[in-house]
């Protein structure tokens, strides 16, 4: 008996705990709905609903994780007594008809997962609204960009973030069309096989905003697929969350200096005076760390069970809530960081111009020009760049003209005829975004005509999410109203 009460207090008591914060409200909604349902039906008197309804106010209002009692293994059967305890047994038990808690419970998952769906969306949104408005800001704010760890050619930070805000727009779709799966009733199902009672679950299902209904007894139960497909959306996220972290790490170190963040996304040392750590954004790619294994442990307990109820799949949603909250907390530090934070214009041109970024954009036009062969003019340069690697002269004002033609006369068998200050203007990172004619690339012009597509698919999942949220709460409304 003494490790039985441990085993509840220590196990069992927090996961009530936990189900109560995220689930009482949801509960009762649902009670309310399906005790209208059963008027309707004619298995509940109208007397008797009254009852129920007033009791369902108490417990909404008035039930605290105090009246949690841990000898009862979950809040289904903590609210139920509860509730008998305010109205009287007699009537209260007339609420469970035609029902269990397995359909109660996976009911409720949906309804929870349908609540994170609208938390990651609005933070997704709020976000993307703070990167429009840093894309316009650096639309024309040079920096290098990288291939495999080396610098590769010139970009802009407008443009980078750009591509966060693609990333974000294509979570959105991936939320949108996992919301539609999610979305629907499990009513009905019982505990696999439904029920004798002749109970309508279409209305419980319209009584609780949903749009649909799992029709399957067994599957409403016993499959957890939806579940899977949102935390792998919510992993997705949190890799493009992880990636951008990383990048801001490695902009802001010391060696690059591209990045400069202000001291109250910073932290300093205890020993080192010196010392300006990027905190905020070290975090942020310290927690995206967790997001994989708690995929994979989720994956792993619902693949390794029974397509029939059980307790494994209930355990999802213990650990479900925690990844949400480190999820909206790294969409939040994502925000935060990018907030308080910009360009060092000087540093980020000048580590533009030492990596050589242009010399693809000077190949290019050389090619252009003459009519040789890119894969000649590619060469061409590769050739100068490498004498000047050789040298250890590797700088942009050792690129002469004289120096490109005897690279030029031993790879094509011709000279370009450059002059250095000519050199000098292809080696231009502005220049050599102007010159792209392909779309979608960093020059300003390509940028902000993507901004603006991506401004208008924002708005329009903006309004989504809206119209989603008002049409589910106008459903709770109705069913708080009652008969």
């Amino acid at each position: 008996m003494e490790r039985m009460d441990e085993y509840q207090k220590n196990v069992i008591l927090p996961r009530i705990q936990k189900d109560f914060r995220h689930q009482n409200k949801d509960l009762v909604m649902m009670n309310r709905a399906y005790s209208i349902m059963l008027v309707e039906q004619g298995l509940l008197s109208k007397e008797d609903y009254r009852t129920i309804n007033a009791g369902l106010d108490e417990v909404r209002d008035g039930m605290t994780e105090d009246d949690l009692d841990p000898a009862r293994p979950d809040l289904f059967f903590n609210q139920e007594a509860y509730l008998s305890r305010r109205i009287g047994e007699k009537v209260g038990c007339k609420l469970h008809v035609g029902r269990s808690r397995n359909d109660i419970y996976h009911t409720l998952f949906r309804m929870d997962i349908r609540k994170s769906i609208w938390g990651v969306f609005e933070e997704l949104i709020r976000a993307c609204e703070l990167i429009s408005d840093k894309v316009r800001e650096n639309a024309d704010v040079i920096i290098p960009y990288y291939t495999y760890g080396q610098p590769a050619e010139p970009g802009t930070w407008g443009h980078y973030l750009l591509a966060v805000y693609e990333n974000m727009i294509r979570h959105m779709e991936r939320l949108k069309a996992s919301y539609r799966n999610v979305n629907r009733s499990a009513v009905g199902c019982a505990a696999c096989t439904g029920t004798s009672f002749p109970i309508n679950k279409y209305r419980v299902a319209e009584l609780l905003g949903f749009e649909g209904l799992v029709e399957h007894t067994l599957d409403g139960t016993g499959s957890t697929d939806h579940f899977l497909e949102i935390e792998s959306v919510y992993a997705i996220i949190n890799s493009t969350l992880s990636k951008a972290a990383c990048d801001m790490m490695f902009l802001s170190s010391a060696e690059c200096g591209i990045l400069s963040c202000d001291r109250s996304i910073c932290s300093e040392s205890s020993i080192m005076p010196q010392k300006k750590n990027s905190t905020v954004i070290e975090r942020l790619r310290a927690m995206s760390a967790q997001y994989p294994g708690h995929l994979m442990s989720t994956f792993m307990s619902a693949g390794s069970v029974s397509m029939f109820p059980v307790k494994d799949n209930h355990e999802h949603l213990f650990m479900f809530w925690d990844f949400y909250d480190i999820l909206i907390a790294e969409l939040r530090m994502f925000a935060l960081a990018l907030e308080r934070s910009e360009i060092n214009w000087d540093k980020a041109r000048e580590k533009t111009l030492e990596g050589f970024t242009t010399a693809a954009a000077m190949a290019e036009m050389l090619s252009a020009e003459t009519g040789e062969p890119f894969v000649k003019t590619h060469d061409a340069v590769a050739e100068m760049v490498c004498q000047l690697y050789d040298r250890d002269e590797l700088k942009i004002e050792n690129m002469t003209g004289e120096l490109l033609d005897a690279a030029a006369s031993k790879i094509i068998g011709r000279t370009f005829g450059k002059t250095t200050e000519e050199i000098r203007q292809m080696m231009e990172p502005i220049a050599s975004l102007e010159a792209k004619r392909s779309g979608g690339t960093p020059k300003t012009e390509d940028t902000l005509a993507l901004l603006q597509k991506a401004d208008e698919a924002l708005a329009d999942n903006r309004r989504w999410l809206c119209e989603e949220k008002e049409r589910v709460l106008a459903a709770y409304r109705r069913t708080e109203r009652g008969i």
